[in-house]
């Protein structure tokens, strides 16, 4: 995600990351599950939503402004990827800054995926990383050790928080998690995907879109 998939975690951000939040309603089960996955699993948030491809690790840069079909092809290969990985995957809603403290600096909507590492996959932190960067975004959120380490970490060389470096949030707690369900637009975390649970057919169109994904990444680890 570019600071992107923070998802206005208001309440440990200062003021200035975000001049509005549009306040939308969550349901108490759906608090509840996402508690429940942050305690239990190592959680993420990215998204491969760009407005333009600059300040980028790996990718080709451009001035030219993606448009929300292109973002979403880029998402449809980043969610294939993922699931192949075997992580749960829910789409989110957010807004976020890209390119913060940067003359460039423009505030987007975007569509995330909150990633949950059911399989306990040791290489989660290294892959969600490399996504990142594959995706020239300008950070990736975590939410490991139960909940207890949330932090972004940069993937491009935008300013903030800066190329790999670490900008740590404490603890997920009540307060947090309920500015957190709001930020992601009030949709409920009843369907966890994964590539287990998927049809035949989109087990297909899965593999046909994520493997090229995986290969890329498994060079960006390797360099």
């Amino acid at each position: 995600m570019t600071e992107e998939s923070i998802l206005r975690l208001r309440r440990r951000l200062p003021a200035e990351h975000f001049d509005h939040i549009n306040k939308e309603s969550i349901n108490e089960s759906s608090l509840s599950r996402v508690s429940s996955y942050v305690q239990n699993y190592d959680c993420a948030v990215i998204t491969a939503f760009r407005n333009q491809l600059i300040n980028c690790v790996s990718e080709e840069e451009s001035e030219e402004v993606l448009n929300l079909s292109d973002n979403r092809a880029r998402n449809k290969k980043l969610k294939s990827a993922l699931m192949l990985l075997g992580y749960g995957v829910t789409k989110v809603k957010g807004s976020y800054i890209e390119n913060y403290m940067e003359e460039n600096a423009i505030e987007k909507k975007e569509e995330s995926y909150f990633v949950v590492n059911m399989d306990n996959d040791s290489d989660f932190f290294d892959n969600i990383v490399a996504l990142g960067k594959l995706y020239c975004q300008d950070s990736v959120m975590f939410f490991l050790n139960g909940g207890n380490d949330i932090f972004l970490y940069g993937t491009n060389y935008s300013d903030f928080p800066g190329y790999e470096q670490k900008n740590q949030y404490g603890k997920f707690e009540f307060g947090l998690e309920s500015e957190f369900m709001t930020k992601v637009g009030g949709r409920p975390f009843t369907v966890m995907e994964t590539f287990k649970n998927a049809q035949i057919n989109s087990k297909k169109m899965i593999t046909e879109f994520g493997r090229p994904i995986l290969d890329k990444i498994k060079n960006l680890k390797q360099s």
